[in-house]
């Protein structure tokens, strides 16, 4: 049995609470500041710009694993924001 390490543990802990605050969000896209507010991980005293970078990181490798976390526009000022849509996520049996 493989055991993992405790950085493993923590960006499993991330994507899971990235996928969860995603999913709790019934419309539209939210921020990245409003996500920020449900990740543990982003919260704190952590560089902003730290945490900015960590969240590109999560972001990029969950798509590579195959969750389709959309990039849109929020409301009307043109800030970029976050989505994942439950009809195109699925976790298998």
């Amino acid at each position: 049995m493989s055991r993992q390490t405790p950085a493993a543990a923590k960006k499993l802990q991330r994507w899971m609470d990235i996928v969860t605050a995603l999913l709790q969000r019934r419309k539209g896209a939210i921020t990245f500041e409003q996500l920020r507010a449900d990740v543990a991980a982003y919260t704190g005293d952590a560089d902003p710009e730290t945490v900015r970078r960590m969240f590109e990181r999560d972001k990029e490798e969950l798509r590579a694993l195959g969750v389709p976390l959309i990039q849109a526009e929020v409301g009307d000022n043109d800030q970029i924001g976050y989505m994942l849509k439950a009809e195109q996520f699925f976790m298998p049996y």
